[in-house]
């Protein structure tokens, strides 16, 4: 079954029931039907065919669901993009998918206009709002003349629906790539795991459309149950907890740090906000402190339920149970329709309680765009390899410990060292740079990055000037928070660069 196919199963049952609401709009889900068909109709007027990319730099808003939408139902695939990174970012990733449209919000053109003899592969630039650049369509005009007809093809079920990029070494573009049937099956598996139903009212709030919770877990799993998404925009957690109030939501979804602002205001405010409603809270995107899951049942009388997966398993694998039986630490334990795995490194399935690399079988991503030798050392004999150590216990609880790759989390958000090292050796008056995650002061984000720096003879480069260096060329939450400028990198016994030598400063 492909994503249309779904959509309209959910539309034969409760045509009239509301899909979304953003911003005081709300639109039923016969609504969302028909408006993401003109998408696909208009789309198609522009050439868009089967097996070709759209690309969408959109923040969360009605639009990015109906292109999203519409992009599907033509049997192209939808490639949305962060509107937070900047040019050197942006061109990596718009080199690598190459899409012949991009939807595009005043910011992001305002970004990509000066460098658009560089893509070349752009046939067509759309943009909900009028920028005054002259080469790109309107929304408005790009809708018309439509047909009154439903939109109808033959789409696959195994063709390719979606690219999502996730944070690679080097700034290698990763796009994950997922099918139509990927994304339905493991968008019901995700609506299964949290019990959802038609009755729920989800909100999507600081957890963008272009991330899988976000588009996946969020969005499409609510909608294949008939429940009503509430878009919220900003990151005002006042606004939060008065939506929440308002419109009677059941379900939250966020990353920790989400969650520990949610905490700290409550704790000057708690009086203020009735947040009966909420049946669920849950956390994903970075490991989840106790501390923050005691305050939530101090404040709200409610647990934390923390979930994991990633993107290239196309959504959440794991997730506590949701009757508050669950153990402390564990991120839970393993959804029907996935398996899990702990193995040592010669592939061999180790022991309850042995630490080893997991390992997912099921409706996992069909590989690394563009990058066989990379997809075929992710998928192998069937079962996805996470690059994540952890172990089982006897319950068949899982823990994640640590990572393989040479990265940390902030705010939700992948980053890898070599990312900002790469970027640094490019600033003038750097002449080597090491970089690494430390525990965040404010104790909000998780991780900050911190880095060392060794300054080319004679070069007068401050740590002001570094940073503003990062903020010109790569995503601000990329950006280091601590710049030391050393004669020499810290280094292990043996005289080698080492990381943490660094963190321990």
């Amino acid at each position: 079954m492909n994503l249309a196919d779904r959509l309209s199963e959910v539309v034969t049952t409760c045509p009239e029931a509301i899909a979304l609401k953003f911003e005081g709009k709300s639109i039923t889900y016969a609504e969302l039907d028909r408006i993401s068909d003109c998408y696909a109709w208009a789309l198609t007027h522009i050439g868009v065919v089967a097996g070709e990319r759209v690309a969408l730099l959109m923040t969360n808003c009605l639009e990015f669901v109906f292109f999203y939408f519409g992009i599907v139902k033509t049997g192209a695939a939808a490639v949305p993009l962060d509107p937070k990174y900047k040019w050197p970012e942006l061109k990596a990733l718009l080199d690598d998918c190459q899409p012949k449209v991009l939807a595009c919000q005043a910011d992001g053109l305002n970004i990509l206009h000066q460098h658009r003899s560089e893509l070349s592969y752009i046939q067509h630039y759309i943009s909900p709002e009028d920028t005054g650049y002259p080469d790109v369509i309107l929304l408005k005009n790009f809708l018309t003349d439509i047909p009154e007809i439903p939109f109808e093809i033959d789409v696959p079920e195994n063709r390719t629906a979606h690219i999502a990029y996730t944070s690679a070494a080097q700034l290698r573009p990763q796009g994950v790539v997922i099918s139509h049937v990927n994304l339905v099956k493991t968008a019901a598996i995700s609506a299964g795991g949290f019990a959802q139903s038609a009755e729920d009212r989800v909100i999507l709030f600081a957890l963008p459309l272009h991330h899988i919770i976000g588009l996946v877990v969020v969005l499409l799993g609510t909608l294949f149950s008939g429940g009503s998404v509430i878009l919220l925009s900003g990151v005002s957690i006042d606004c939060l907890l008065k939506t929440i109030e308002r419109e009677s939501i059941t379900v939250f979804l966020g990353v920790p740090f989400i969650h520990a602002m949610l905490v700290r205001h409550l704790q000057e405010n708690s009086s203020e906000y009735n947040l009966t409603s909420l049946r669920l809270c849950g956390s994903a995107g970075a490991p989840l402190p106790p501390e923050l899951v005691l305050s939530y049942r101090i404040l709200l009388d409610r647990d934390l339920v923390d979930f994991y997966g990633l993107t290239e398993s196309t959504s959440h694998v794991t997730c506590q149970p949701l009757d508050k039986s669950g153990k402390s630490g564990s991120v839970g334990k393993v959804l029907k329709g996935f398996e899990l795995e702990v193995v040592n490194s010669a592939g061999q399935v180790l022991l309850p309680s042995q630490t080893g690399e997991i390992i997912i079988r099921g409706p996992v991503m069909d590989g690394i765009y563009r990058q066989p030798e990379k997809t075929n050392r992710m998928l192998r004999n069937g079962w996805l390899y996470t690059g994540d150590i952890g172990y089982k216990d006897s319950d068949g609880y899982v823990y994640i410990k640590y990572f393989i790759k040479p990265m940390l989390i902030t705010k939700g958000q992948n980053i890898y060292f070599s990312d900002v090292e790469d970027l640094l050796l490019s600033c003038p008056g750097v002449k080597e740079v090491l970089a690494v995650g430390i525990p965040d002061p404010d104790g909000m984000r998780g991780e900050v990055v911190r880095v060392a720096v060794i300054l080319r003879d004679g070069a007068e480069q401050t740590p002001a000037g570094i940073k503003k260096y990062c903020l010109e060329n790569i995503a601000q939450y990329k950006t280091p928070r601590e710049i030391f400028i050393l004669k020499e990198l810290p280094c292990d016994l043996l005289g080698l660069p080492c990381r943490d030598t660094l963190r321990k400063m």
